[in-house]
């Protein structure tokens, strides 16, 4: 699939096809370009479409998806396919099928795998009596959304937390950073540039967050900052807002 035709699938659903580990459907939430690299998709999972390889040996050791309701990665355009058939309804109703699926294809190709079986069997009535937890992100000093949150003046800081207000978000909803200012040490009289990618879900909503920077230093007593975050949710509603500190007033 080619950028345009993944950027014309956003807001929908796709397939992830991660082989060995699974089939997975999700919901395309951005398409992200950096130059001289392949696009990558930033994706929601809602669905199993295929559980992942189950080890066949004397000891059966059950693999669950990889993949849980409402995780939201960034994967490789490779990954990504078109969905041509009818769209996922519902998490667990998927991984259900997907489960019966698998307990069908052991009975035809390994019928004598009775350990096999019997896991998946119990795994299955596992799944249909209990309802599955959505992945909670927990951020520490060291991660990502963390560091980026340090790089920020306070100024910028307060109108990023003031338009995430606008959303009813706030930064406990992160679920995915992609922070580059980790690959572009600021030096003296280096400029940088770059884009971070943050995306915010809550039960109702994703919100995905383009963060466009400029960094310099210009000498010991003067720095040029700009940021620029734009916010999309899901629904296509778009809000764009900066910040730029005195000596870039005239950028």
């Amino acid at each position: 699939m080619d950028r345009k035709e993944a950027q014309s699938l956003i807001g929908k659903q796709i397939i992830v096809q991660e082989h060995q580990s699974g089939v997975y459907y999700a919901e395309l939430v951005d398409v992200i370009v950096q130059p001289r690299k392949p696009w990558r998709g930033l994706v929601k999972i809602v669905g199993v479409k295929q559980l992942p390889a189950q080890t066949s040996s004397l000891e059966f050791k059950l693999t669950p998806p990889v993949y849980q309701d409402g995780d939201v990665i960034e994967i490789h355009s490779g990954k990504i396919e078109k969905l041509t058939k009818t769209p996922c309804q519902s998490y667990q109703d998927s991984l259900v099928k997907a489960i019966e699926k698998e307990i069908e294809n052991c009975n035809k190709k390994q019928p004598s795998n009775v350990t096999g079986i019997d896991e998946l069997k119990s795994y299955l009535n596992s799944v249909q009596s209990e309802p599955l937890k959505e992945a909670v992100v927990k951020t520490s000093n060291n991660h990502p959304y963390s560091l980026l949150l340090q790089e920020l003046e306070k100024p910028a800081l307060d109108t990023l937390e003031k338009a995430l207000g606008t959303f009813e978000l706030t930064h406990d909803n992160i679920v995915y950073c992609h922070n580059s200012f980790t690959n572009h040490p600021l030096q003296e009289s280096l400029a940088i540039v770059g884009v971070n990618f943050i995306t915010y879900q809550t039960k109702e909503q994703v919100v995905s967050v383009q963060h466009h920077y400029e960094r310099k230093v210009v000498n010991a007593h003067q720095d040029v900052i700009y940021d620029r975050f734009e916010f999309t949710t899901e629904s296509g509603k778009r809000s764009i807002i900066m910040y730029t500190n005195e000596f870039s007033r005239d950028r």
